[in-house]
C-alpha cells in the first residue's frame, strides 16, 4: 500500500502570486482611470465646442442681419473673431481646427471642427492614430419678424345709446351703477395703454424680477388690480382724463370677482423681445374683456331702464360663455398669433305691436311680449403662418377672420318678462309662439295669429391681405398701434345672411270658421313680418352685442408688422 504523500505549503513560497496579482489590479486599474479621464475630457471639449458654435451662429446671424452686405466670407471672418475673443485655442481654418458657415435667409449655420488627441495616455506611446475630430454645429436666426393682431367688434364711435347700453351692461357685470358719459366712453375707446408699461406695473405689484414677463401674464390677478395700474400708467402718460375713468370703473369691482391673467385676454408668444411688447393696447378692450374674464358663465340680469329706438323695454340679460382675447403678438413664421371677439348669448324681452302701420284692415295688431334670445355669436382672427412680406416694397401680411353661426329665437318662453328672464337664466326654457295679432271679418274677431321665429346668422371666413400701403398707416410697426386705418371689417352684410323662418299658428276664436280667406292673409303677414323682424331686431341686438365686445356677423380686424426685431434665437 502506498504511503500518502505529505504537502507543504509555506507562505513564504507564494509571495510572488501576491505581487503579480497587485500588478494585474493596477493594470486593471489605470486601464479604467485612463478610459473615464479620456472620456470625460472629450465629452467637455464636445460640450465645449457645441458652446462655441452657439455663440458664433448667434454673434454672427446678429451681425449680418445688420449689415446684410456680408457675404459668406465676411461672416467666416466674424466667427473667427468671436471664437478668438472666447476661446484663445480655436483659430479657426489651421491644422487643428476649420470652420464653415452658410446662410438660409436670416438663418446662420455654423459647422466647427477641431481635432484633439484621442487619448492623453497614448502619448506615452506614440501613434499615428492618436488623433479624433469632434464637431458642433448650430443654426441661429436674428432680427426675425413679429406680427400683431387686434379684432374688435363693429363698435367705432360711442353715441347716447351706446354710452347708456355700456353703462347698463358694464355696470350689472359689476353689479353697481356706473355713469360714464358719452365723452368719457369715447376716451375709452380711442385711447391706448402701452403694454410694457403695464407688464412693469404689474411685475412690481406682484412682486415678480424684472422682465419675466412670461409670469406676469400667467400669475392670478384681480381685475381690481389690473384696472387700478392700467389707470396708474394711463395718468404717467398724460391721459388723465381717461386714467379717472378707469378708476371709477375699478371702483365697482366687486370683492368676489375671480381671479384673472392678463395671458388670457392678450396671446403673447414664447420668447419674444421686450420691443415687441412695447405696443398700445386698448383701453376699452382691456376693461370689456377684464370683467366679462372674471364673470365668465354667470349670469347678468341688466336692471337700467334701457330704451332703443323707442322699441326695447322690460327685462335683459347676458351670460358670458367666453371672454374675448382681443390680441395677440408673436413671430409669424411659427406663432399661433390668434385673437377672437367675446362670446355671449343674450336675452330681450321686447313689447311692440309688429304689424303696426301695414294697412291691413282685416287684421288688428296685439300689444305683443316678445322673448328675443341670441345664441353665442363670436369672431376669430389670425395671422397667416409665414405670410409676411419684408421684402422691400410695402410690407404686407395676411389674416384669416372666421366668423361662427349664430342664430336668434323669438319667440316667448314664460308669461312675464321677469318670468321669461328667470327662465333664461336658468337655462331651461321651451320656446313658444306668442300672439301678434287678431284677425276680423266686418268686425268679428274670427282668428288670433300666434308667431315664433328663427333668424340664422351663417358662419364665414374672410382673407384679408393687410398692405403697407397707400401708407405706413395701414400696416404699421406694432410698436406704432394699430390706427382706424389698419383695420377692415369681415364678415358679410346681415340681409344676405339672414335666414327667417315664421311659424304661424292661427286660432280660432270665433264662430264663422273663414278658412278660404285664411291663407293669402297668412301669407301676407309673413312676407311682412319678414322684412319687419330683420329691420327691427339688427339695430337691437347689435347695439348689445357691442357692449360686450362682439357683434352679429362680423368683427374689425386689424394688423401691425414688424419686419426686424433684435432678437436672436437658436433654431437647434
Amino acid at each position: 500500500m502506498r504511503a500518502q504523500q505529505k504537502f507543504n505549503h509555506h507562505p513564504t513560497k507564494q509571495a510572488g502570486v501576491i505581487t503579480i496579482l497587485a500588478v494585474l489590479m493596477m493594470l486593471s486599474l489605470f486601464t479604467f482611470v485612463a478610459v473615464v479621464a479620456d472620456t470625460g475630457r472629450l465629452y467637455l471639449e464636445k460640450r465645449s465646442l457645441q458652446k462655441n458654435a452657439d455663440l458664433a451662429a448667434m454673434e454672427t446671424a446678429l451681425i449680418y442681419c445688420r449689415d446684410q452686405s456680408l457675404d459668406v466670407e465676411a461672416m467666416s471672418m466674424a466667427d473667427m473673431y468671436v471664437l478668438s475673443a472666447s476661446r484663445n485655442d480655436f483659430k479657426g481654418n489651421d491644422t487643428n481646427s476649420s470652420i464653415a458657415i452658410s446662410r438660409t435667409g436670416n438663418a446662420v449655420t455654423v459647422n466647427l471642427v477641431h481635432t484633439v488627441p484621442a487619448s492623453l495616455f497614448s502619448q506615452l506611446l506614440p501613434s499615428e492614430d492618436n488623433e479624433i475630430s469632434l464637431s458642433a454645429t448650430a443654426t441661429a436666426k436674428a432680427c426675425e419678424p413679429t406680427a400683431q393682431i387686434a379684432i374688435r367688434s363693429n363698435l367705432i364711435s360711442i353715441n347716447s345709446q351706446q354710452s347708456s347700453l355700456l353703462n347698463a351692461v358694464l355696470g350689472d357685470i359689476l353689479g353697481g351703477t356706473l355713469n360714464l358719459n358719452i365723452a368719457a366712453w369715447q376716451g375709452l375707446l380711442n385711447t391706448n395703454v402701452n403694454l410694457l408699461d403695464l407688464l412693469d406695473a404689474l411685475s412690481i405689484s406682484l412682486g415678480i424680477s424684472a422682465g419675466d414677463y412670461d409670469s406676469v401674464l400667467t400669475t392670478a390677478l384681480s381685475v381690481g388690480t389690473l384696472l387700478d395700474l392700467t389707470a396708474t400708467v394711463l395718468d404717467n402718460s398724460g391721459a388723465t382724463t381717461v386714467a379717472t375713468s378707469v378708476e371709477d370703473i375699478s371702483s365697482l369691482v366687486p370683492g368676489d370677482f375671480d381671479s384673472i391673467a392678463l395671458g388670457d385676454l392678450l396671446k403673447i408668444g414664447d420668447d419674444l423681445p421686450a420691443a415687441a411688447l412695447d405696443v398700445p393696447i386698448n383701453v376699452l378692450n382691456l376693461v370689456q374683456g377684464g370683467l366679462q374674464l372674471a364673470n365668465e358663465n354667470s349670469f347678468v340680469a341688466l336692471n337700467q331702464a334701457v330704451n332703443v329706438f323707442g322699441l326695447l323695454n322690460g327685462e335683459m340679460g347676458i351670460n358670458i360663455i367666453e371672454a374675448a382675447q382681443f390680441s395677440a403678438i408673436g413671430n409669424p413664421d411659427f406663432d399661433d398669433i390668434t385673437a377672437r371677439t367675446s362670446q355671449a348669448d343674450i336675452f330681450i324681452s321686447l313689447r311692440s305691436s309688429l304689424l303696426n302701420g301695414l294697412g291691413l284692415a282685416s287684421i288688428s295688431p296685439l300689444p305683443a311680449q316678445i322673448d328675443v334670445i341670441v345664441k353665442a355669436a363670436t369672431a376669430n382672427a389670425s395671422i397667416v403662418n409665414e405670410s409676411q412680406n419684408c421684402d422691400g416694397g410695402p410690407s404686407s401680411i395676411n389674416s384669416n377672420t372666421n366668423t361662427s353661426a349664430a342664430t336668434i329665437q323669438i319667440g316667448r318662453i314664460g308669461n312675464t318678462p321677469a318670468a321669461s328672464r328667470a327662465n333664461f337664466a336658468a337655462g331651461g326654457y321651451t320656446l313658444n309662439r306668442t300672439p301678434i295679432a287678431n284677425i276680423t271679418v266686418l268686425g268679428i274677431p274670427i282668428f288670433r295669429l300666434e308667431m315664433k321665429a328663427t333668424l340664422t346668422v351663417a358662419s364665414g371666413t374672410t382673407f384679408i391681405n393687410h398692405e403697407q400701403s397707400p401708407s405706413e398707416e395701414y400696416l404699421p410697426e406694432i410698436k406704432d398701434g394699430i390706427g382706424e386705418n389698419a383695420y377692415s371689417p369681415t364678415g358679410t352684410n346681415l340681409g344676405n345672411v339672414l335666414g327667417l323662418q315664421i311659424d304661424l299658428n292661427p286660432v280660432l276664436i270665433g264662430i264663422i270658421p273663414l278658412g278660404f280667406v285664411l291663407n293669402p292673409i297668412l301669407n301676407s303677414v309673413t312676407a311682412v313680418l319678414d322684412g319687419v323682424l330683420s329691420a327691427l331686431l339688427i339695430p337691437i341686438i347689435n347695439p348689445l352685442l357691442n357692449s360686450v365686445g362682439t357683434s352679429l356677423a362680423g368683427a374689425n380686424v386689424g394688423a401691425a408688422l414688424t419686419c426686424e426685431n433684435d432678437k436672436v434665437r437658436l433654431v437647434n
